[in-house]
């Protein structure tokens, strides 16, 4: 019973040090850029000045992608007209100023200044 309680406060614990880290959405203007590499078109890339909170909400007023709305935020199968395609294992890996992203596009803040990276990928 004493190792339960244990695990439940180090738990809850673990979830408030997340949660008072983890980067936070706000609504000032700021400028980033969108890079795309899908491997058979030369890099896309395109400066977005936005007030939008999150990544999702960039790419969607760009009208850069398309996906499947999920339990956990978009799924993104479409990226600048080029759909990933399952049967040859491609997905989209997501990423800021080279760093691979730990967050869906939902929940991506937008931050000023930072190159966010799109990358057709082949292979689980």
């Amino acid at each position: 019973m004493l190792a339960l309680i244990a695990l439940v406060a180090v738990s809850i614990g673990m979830f408030m040090v997340w949660k008072s880290m983890r980067p936070v959405a706000d609504d000032t203007l700021k400028t980033v850029q969108i890079v795309i590499y899908d491997g058979t078109h030369p890099e896309y890339r395109q400066s977005i000045e936005t007030r939008a909170a999150t990544l999702r909400e960039v790419l969607e007023q760009a009208d850069l992608i398309e996906g499947e709305e999920t339990a956990v935020g978009l799924f993104v199968t479409k990226v600048n007209g080029v759909l990933a395609q399952t049967d040859l294992q491609q997905w989209w890996r997501f990423s800021q100023s080279g760093e691979v992203l730990m967050t869906g596009v939902s929940d991506t803040p937008v931050e000023e200044g930072v190159v966010y990276e799109i990358t057709l990928v082949t292979g689980w």
